[in-house]
């Protein structure tokens, strides 16, 4: 490793502070090259080299430039250990990563809208989802041994406990930490190549998803090959899994809509059910109207009947009046 020179860093600083930043590489894979190639520099430690690809991205007038907008070419999603600072990592100056940073690397709602924002608004074609060695998230994970906690930090374990689960079935007990690490990063990469705003991207190849490991000790970082080959369809990335409360929750709400649906069948039964008594009272209806009318003509035949009466019961009494008369007359003859 090369002696740092302040002279000669101010050397180059100075000669640069007018040089045109460099053109952004074009597509998905000159990016990943142009990622490797810096991270190279930041391994030797050549501290002239760095700042001679550096210092453009730095310079007042490109940091002026830049407050009218931005156009970054990769998105980083990275862990928020303060050893992993990503530009640096990669020789990368102002606009030039879009770097979203959160324990674990983990995939929430929060960073995955993070990453489509960078994708469809900003123009990024490559994503790295990268992880670290000796990642403080992962090692805690291992050491909770699926113990559950209901707690903030609890419900970020339970999103990486799926790969470090995974990684149990792959490697030996010495292995298992770095093997969580990288089934970590490759969850990652898997759950954004499903996420339907950023599938048809890669799909037709106007998006790369990658997965790498920085180690801490070396500063190399390392590109973890991701299993697209075996289809991108994943789980929810924001279902937690077996583990995690939340899909405790997921699955109360599974049970809760079956017993919604059963309920709605016994609805659905209860009223057809209902819609026969319904029926059955319109037949009942009609049958008791039919008894009303038939009451109804009874009646009238009844009155009729009455009257017909009242008529006999006239003429008996116009028929006594007149054989009264006829006797009286007699009696006078």
């Amino acid at each position: 490793m090369a002696a740092f020179d302040p002279v000669a860093y101010q050397t180059y600083t100075n000669s640069l502070t007018n040089t045109p930043v460099s053109q952004a590489p074009g597509t998905p894979e000159d990016i990943w090259a142009w990622l490797k190639a810096g991270n190279e520099r930041f391994v030797r430690g050549d501290f002239g080299v760095y700042a001679m690809h550096l210092a453009p991205h730095l310079n007042p007038n490109h940091r002026a430039q830049l407050a009218n907008g931005q156009k970054p070419f990769a998105v980083v999603v990275a862990c928020s250990d303060s050893r992993v600072p990503v530009e640096l990592l990669f020789n990368a100056g102002l606009g030039q990563l879009f770097v979203i940073r959160v324990a674990g690397n983990v995939l929430t709602t929060t960073t995955t809208a993070s990453v489509v924002y960078g994708v469809e608004h900003l123009g990024a074609t490559l994503i790295l989802v990268l992880g670290h060695t000796k990642c403080g998230a992962v090692t805690a994970t291992i050491q909770a041994d699926g113990k559950e906690s209901d707690d903030c930090v609890g419900r970020l374990l339970a999103k990486v406990q799926p790969s470090v689960l995974r990684a149990k079935h792959k490697c030996s007990a010495e292995q298992l930490l770095i093997t969580s690490i990288q089934e970590n990063a490759i969850t990652g990469a898997l759950q954004l190549a499903a996420e339907p705003a950023l599938k048809e991207h890669f799909l037709h190849h106007k998006l790369a998803i990658k997965a790498g490991v920085y180690h801490l000790e070396t500063g190399v970082v390392e590109e973890v090959p991701v299993p697209f080959d075996q289809g991108i369809e994943v789980h929810n990335p924001y279902r937690v899994g077996t583990h995690g409360k939340k899909a405790k929750h997921d699955k109360h709400a599974d049970e809760h809509g079956k017993h919604g649906h059963a309920d709605d069948k016994h609805a659905d039964e209860h009223g057809k059910h209902g819609h026969a008594d319904d029926k059955h009272a319109d037949e009942h209806g009609k049958h008791g109207h039919a008894d009303d009318k038939h009451a109804d003509e009874h009646g009238k035949h009844d009155k009729h009947a009455d009257e017909h009466g009242k008529h006999d019961k006239h003429a008996d009494e116009h028929g006594k009046h007149e054989k009264k008369d006829k006797h009286e007359k007699h009696e006078k003859h």
